[in-house]
């Protein structure tokens, strides 16, 4: 099949129209809802369009349906879960909740597209609500997937307000362990919610429901609140998770027979990988975990009419891999990866990917020194008086005062902050504040000298990152003209004006006045935000008020903030422009939950950098890894159709259990090592030992192949490219090279099994021969007549590429180059004219399509690079990069297996073990 054959053009417009009409994507992969069984309905189509009855079977119309969403997507959110149990709408009249909320986020500054993401995701929720199944197998538990800080609160407010139009009745949400920020999150929603106009509906807040002496408050006592099925009120909860308060919650939801039997719950549960997981020992037969069991009290009631468990969070390990019992908390009936908005900079962006391979876009991470990471710790932890390097959080801290200088200079009026975390011992904090004020002291008592430092750091960094290098990397950006840095003098100015408060005015905290508001000064305000800070002489973090004018027209509204676990979660950093980053952990999702530079940053896109140490970068870009992963292979399941109750989602398994986790053990309890899969496999090497013998081993075994190929090659694009290869070449390729036993995304265990899997697919016919790219540089010389002379290839001298090493690489007796190749190379043997957009194929997704979109599916691919021994950074000043500097040439190789839909990036796969 060639989808780009116009015979195909019926179809398509077949396709369009039946959307149009109300049908969605899954009826149309499976032609139902049609009056005919699907083949034969299939035949009929077919026969309108003059086609042969043999020109689809029901698989390749799935695969062609496939293809027409790919290249028509609007909103691209896919629900693994396809059950529509309700016949919710979209309300238009403007006094519902949803125009509401959708009126009060446009006043923010939200963009229709945003809109219009919330609402088609949001609105996907509500549709596999249910308005009448409750108790343990009727009741529906899903879980909705966001990245940190983008932006799931307001997907949550849009479910509210959606699902409120439509009639369920209350709204319970389940926000983290710290009250005020329990308190924001219920002031946000009802804030967001209403307005001073018209309401079709009344929202009435449920806060913290009591009994005294037996009976409830009689503000909250339900015989006085009208659930019935026309009433327009709306009950909100926004409770704790903590024993007291969810005991009191549920004592009120049934504290009156007969109004329970009229409420439709919607159960939200934010952050549910927190606090919310049964960590008892799931295979004894003992009771779960306090949170957990009295959440399942409320999700697996049948004294409500109906009850809907929606959890949410970033991290979602644990809720999939945990325990999956029709009473557990499972999300057994759909699960949903929301898309982030263009405007989000998390963690690809930050930390980029190795499969497939992108480089971080926002060039924002700087390093900390292991010297340094060893002595702060040695002071934190008491083994040394004295903190004898802190050059880096110097670094960080004087780029914190740059950019609170330059923003303000700009007429940026709302908090700028920096975020230290470097553990959850409270102890430490106090240590962490005694170095920071010494900073900050030492720069105000030694201006003259310290603002030449500053005057260099500021240079340094905006050539290490500009204006040109965002809009390069944030190509979508919804401003189009962002603003770039002030000069130097205008900074300067910024500064001398920090250096003409008195001291005890520019090193300041936040005090408390009589009336317990908190009270702010005009320079920096040092403040510690643990959960045993007492309010004695300075308070935790409390941003101003934005409608206090008198705050408002303050020059200044800056703070370093030092924590631990209170600035883990939910808390939003605001102004965040730099983070001096070491906590250790090795549970990814506590670890992702932590990166509180992730989110938006509007009008100072510019400013945020992130100081860590080698170890927890490694960590983050693993994470990430792991992150996306998981989110193409929802997507996937997605598509094929099927439910989280027949399909646990599969999770990367992390590349050294050792250093780093995705969840705790006693979180994943039914996780099950996944199976090898191969297809949609790409790989690509990128660490390589520096031995020359190794180096001199592996370019003979790719000379050996390359020369043992019968047929010779053909240029393309000034590489030589090689046709339908004998798999047994390929196999003893792999087998004859050495790997790195660093190169931690193809292990040698893990090449052993691609290998078995290669043959045991090629023996069944599932495999086509291969193609193989040599990738060179420049024109490719006959070999007699080359002045290289350095490989003989058919009669050919090839050239080599150049690519550079990371500076940053803890393993002396290897080369790491963090990326090798780019995704358009592996559309470069496909013999046809591709489009601009589809040789700048930006994703391996995309790849795997254009490759079957051409009836390249069934052919794998072999790329090999070799790397100039001398190649040297293109940047000869870059501070990430250094030249190779080895003896020998590095042959280095990608592989790409077919097969679209198929998301295996690496081998090995936690799975739960459905019960």
């Amino acid at each position: 099949m060639n989808y780009v054959d116009s015979k195909y053009d019926g179809l398509k417009n077949f396709i369009q129209r039946q959307l149009d009409s109300g049908k969605n994507y899954q009826m149309l992969l499976k032609l139902e809802g049609f009056n005919y069984p699907k083949d034969i309905y299939l035949n009929m189509l077919l026969d309108t369009q003059a086609l042969p009855e043999n020109e689809f079977t029901l698989k390749t119309w799935e695969e062609f349906v496939t293809i027409y969403r790919e290249e028509n997507k609007e909103y691209s959110e896919k629900f693994m879960g396809e059950n529509i149990l309700n016949q919710s709408t979209v309300p238009t009249v403007s006094s519902s909740t949803w125009q509401i909320y959708k009126s009060n986020l446009l006043k923010k500054g939200f963009k229709e597209k945003a809109i219009s993401e919330i609402q088609y995701s949001s609105y996907g929720v509500v549709q596999r609500l249910t308005d009448m199944g409750r108790g343990t197998k009727e009741s529906i538990k899903g879980l909705v997937i966001g990245d940190v800080q983008s932006g799931k609160t307001a997907n949550m407010a849009g479910l509210i307000s959606l699902a409120a139009d439509n009639g369920w009745n209350v709204f319970i949400v389940l926000s983290g362990l710290i009250d005020s920020l329990r308190a924001q999150t219920k002031d946000r929603i009802i804030k967001d919610l209403t307005t001073d106009g018209s309401m079709a509906l009344n929202f009435k807040a449920i806060e913290k429901p009591k009994f005294r002496n037996g009976a409830i408050e009689a503000e909250y006592n339900l015989d006085n609140i009208d659930l019935s099925r026309n009433s327009k009120v709306r009950l909100l909860n926004v409770c704790l998770k903590n024993k007291s308060n969810l005991k009191n919650l549920i004592a009120w939801l049934n504290s009156n027979e007969n109004k329970a039997k009229q409420m439709k719950i919607v159960l939200i549960d934010d952050e549910a990988d927190q606090a919310s997981i049964n960590t008892n020992d799931i295979t004894e037969e003992i009771d779960p975990t306090t949170i957990n069991r009295l959440i399942r009290e409320i999700a697996n009631s049948s004294k409500f009419k109906a009850v809907n468990y929606i959890a949410y969070t970033a991290t979602p390990y644990a809720p999939v891999l945990n325990e999956s019992g029709i009473d557990s908390l499972y999300p057994r009936d759909f699960i949903v990866a929301l898309n982030s908005s263009t405007d989000y900079m998390g963690p690809v962006q930050y930390f980029g990917l190795q499969v497939p391979a992108q480089n971080p876009s926002l060039r924002m991470v700087r390093s900390v020194t292991d010297e340094e990471v060893s002595s702060v710790f040695s002071y934190l932890t008491g083994k040394n008086e004295i903190c004898e390097n802190f050059t880096n959080l110097k670094t960080a801290i004087y780029w914190f005062l740059i950019s609170v200088a330059a923003l303000r200079f700009r007429k940026y009026d709302d908090p700028l902050s920096m975020l230290i975390h470097t553990g959850a011992k409270t102890a430490s904090h106090k240590l962490m504040i005694n170095i920071v004020q010494e900073i900050l002291s030492d720069f105000y008592d030694n201006y003259d000298e310290r603002i030449n430092e500053l005057n260099e750091l500021f240079y340094e960094e905006i050539r290490s990152f500009d204006k040109k290098d965002f809009n390069n990397a944030m190509p979508d950006y919804s401003n189009e003209d962002i603003c770039d840095y002030p000069s130097w003098s205008e900074v300067k100015e910024g500064l001398d004006y920090l250096k003409g408060l008195k001291k005890d005015e520019f090193i300041t905290h936040i005090k408390l006045g009589d009336d317990k508001k908190p009270i702010y000064k005009k320079g920096i305000h040092v403040v510690e935000d643990n959960s045993s800070k007492k309010y004695d002489e300075s308070a935790r973090l409390i941003y101003p008020d934005k409608d206090d004018k008198e705050i408002s027209g303050m020059k200044n509204k800056s703070f370093i903030v030092i924590g631990g676990n209170t600035l883990s979660r939910g808390l939003t950093i605001e102004g965040l422009v730099s983070t001096y980053f070491l906590r250790p952990t090795k549970l990814g999702d506590s670890l992702m939950q932590m990166g509180r530079w992730f989110g938006y940053r509007p009008n100072y896109e510019l400013y945020p950098r992130v100081w860590i140490d080698k170890e927890t970068q490694f960590k983050f870009e693993s994470m990430t890894q792991i992150n996306e992963d998981l989110k193409d292979e929802i997507e996937s399941y997605a598509e094929k159709g099927f439910s989280p109750s027949e399909y646990a989602p599969r999770i990367m398994n992390s590349p050294d259990y050792k250093r780093l986790m995705v969840t705790s053990f006693n979180k994943s309890q039914n996780a099950i090592e996944g199976g090898m899969d191969f297809r949609g496999f790409d790989v690509q090497t990128l660490s390589f030992l520096r031995d020359k013998s190794c180096l001199e081993h592996n370019l003979n075994v790719g000379i050996e192949l390359l020369n043992k190929i019968g047929q010779s090659p053909r240029f393309k694009d000034n590489n030589l490219l090689f046709e339908n290869v004998d798999t047994q070449l390929i196999i003893d390729f792999f087998n004859g090279y050495r790997l790195s036993e660093k190169q931690q995304n193809l292990q040698k265990g893990t090449m052993t099994s691609l290998i078995e899997w290669i043959e045991e697919n090629t023996s069944e016919n599932k495999l086509d021969s291969w193609n193989i790219l040599l990738v060179s540089k420049g024109e490719i010389p006959r070999y007699e007549d080359s002045s290289r002379k350095s490989w003989n290839i058919h009669g050919y001298d090839p050239g080599c590429v150049s690519r550079s090493q990371m500076k940053n690489n803890p393993y002396e007796d290897t080369v790491y180059i963090k990326v090798l190749r780019t995704v358009g190379d592996l559309v470069l043997d496909l013999d046809v004219d591709l489009s601009e957009k589809e040789k700048s194929a930006n994703s391996l997704k995309n790849v795997l399509g254009v490759r079957q979109k051409y009836g390249y599916d069934r052919k794998p691919l072999l790329v090999l690079y070799r790397i100039d021994k001398n190649s040297k950074p293109k940047n000869e000043e870059s501070t990430s990069r250094k030249a190779m500097d080895v003896e020998e040439d590095i042959l280095a190789f990608d592989v790409l297996i077919p097969g679209f839909t198929e998301k295996v990036n690496r081998a090995n796969y936690l799975q739960q073990k459905l019960d």
